[in-house]
């Protein structure tokens, strides 16, 4: 196979071959888990079926095996008897093998813009290298879509009608989530019940949080400035966020609990908002879901330069990037498995299906649901294993002044745009071409 084949309808027939396809959770899961979908759960239940019936479609036996790793890829590759078919892991575990030629480029095999299918370019950035694609993400498979490591706002909604004040999710569907609308949160949702100070918000004012001031206020990580790959943190609207988020952590620490940035303070009733990982929500039994009986989703409030109601956020890694080995024993079998497995399932064929059955089962508002999606797709790489986000830290962590926090980072940060940013850029625009 030397070019794009459709083979999701291709009618297969492999002869009873038998698949390894190694599996790392990068979700939070232990590595105990079926496709990344806990044991026992409707869906999963629902994988087991989808997998079954790839498996009498090709005549072939899929093997997950958690032991299967990076280690094991790489070892095959090196000693020429490679026993991995397939591999899933978090992105930041398999961009060493992707930069190191461990895997097969994929763009000329797959319809990469089939976005729904195989995941969006942007999304797709930390697995891009050069120029081709290294991997993809089963964008199709109900919960796996909407746990890579984004960052949303929970709200205890029980608390917010306790205080008799607007739901935040209404400022979201009128396009007024703003900063200023935020500040106000921050200022009235403090309030002393039975005896103890239930604060405002809880994720802490350290990296996390200026990158997603960063990010609300429209920059990119990756900007291209007639043809000059840059860095778009040291941009106008990258300093204004840092000096935004500054002012805003010290006029309202006090409404702040400051405890560990975990999830459990939050449950207990201790804040109104929690800064959560998207995983945070759903991903294990004694995640917030699980736990609340009435939660809200909305997205990190949007500054002046962003633009209204594209809601966005960032991923250190991609929990699922899926790829085949370089020296895989046949290409074509694992492209074949992998083409047949990243289809939806037969209950699951649209995306409206899947915010059903979000709504239904897991969320308590099918707008929450829609933010989700939305903040997953527009999710940025952060190229933060690369140290691009040092800066970002030492905003919420020194005093130094922000203008010149910049000037200190940029000799940094030029070196990181040419070892990093531009070999992935180049990779985009070899396998997507320009983007808008």
């Amino acid at each position: 196979m030397t070019e794009f084949e459709d083979l999701s309808s291709s009618g297969y027939d492999l002869g009873g071959y038998s698949i390894l396809w190694g599996w790392t959770d990068g979700a939070g899961l232990d590595n105990d888990s079926n496709f990344g979908f806990i044991e026992g759960t409707p869906n999963s239940d629902l994988m087991l079926e989808h997998k079954k019936n790839v498996e009498q479609k090709l005549n072939c036996k899929i093997t997950l095996d958690h032991s299967a790793n990076n280690t094991i890829l790489r070892a095959g590759v090196m000693a020429g008897d490679q026993k991995i078919d397939i591999i899933t892991a978090g992105s930041l575990r398999m961009m060493d093998s992707i930069r190191g030629g461990y895997l097969s480029g994929l763009s000329s095999f797959i319809n990469v813009n089939d976005y729904e299918k195989w995941g969006m370019p942007n999304m797709l950035v930390s697995v891009l290298w050069e120029d081709d694609l290294y991997a993809v993400v089963p964008f199709s498979w109900p919960e796996i879509m909407y746990t890579n490591s984004a960052h949303v706002l929970a709200v205890n909604e029980n608390l917010v009608s306790k205080l008799s004040l607007t739901d935040p999710r209404e400022y979201v569907e009128t396009l007024d989530w703003t900063w200023d609308r935020f500040e106000e949160c921050m200022a009235n949702y403090t309030f002393e019940d039975a005896g103890r100070t239930v604060y405002s918000y809880k994720g802490g004012f350290g990296r996390y949080y200026y990158i997603n001031m960063v990010i609300s206020n429209g920059v990119s990580f990756i900007d291209d400035e007639n043809g000059a790959v840059s860095c778009g943190i040291l941009s106008d609207a990258g300093r204004e966020a840092m000096e935004r988020g500054r002012y805003i952590a010290e006029m309202y620490k006090d409404n702040a609990n400051g405890g560990s940035d975990n999830p459990d303070g939050f449950i207990g009733g201790e804040a109104v908002m929690y800064l959560a990982w998207t995983y945070e929500l759903t991903r294990n039994t004694q995640y917030i879901m699980y736990q609340m009986d009435n939660v809200g989703v909305v997205p990190f409030p949007q500054g002046p330069r962003a633009t209204p109601g594209k809601y966005s956020s960032y991923h250190q890694s991609l929990a699922y990037a899926t790829g085949i080995p370089f020296n895989v024993k046949d290409f074509n079998t694992s492209l074949t498995v992998l083409e047949e497995m990243f289809e939806p399932f037969d209950q699951y064929k649209t995306k409206d299906d899947i915010v059903d059955m979000m709504a239904n089962q897991i969320f308590f508002d099918r707008r929450d649901a829609e933010i989700i999606l939305q903040v997953e797709k527009n999710s940025q790489y952060g190229f933060f294993e690369e140290k691009l986000d040092n800066i970002l830290g030492q905003a919420g962590t020194t005093n130094t002044p922000i203008s010149q926090l910049c000037e200190e980072q940029e000799a940094t940060i030029a070196k990181i745009v040419d070892d990093y940013l531009k070999p992935c850029y180049s990779g985009l625009l070899a396998v997507y071409g320009e983007q808008n």
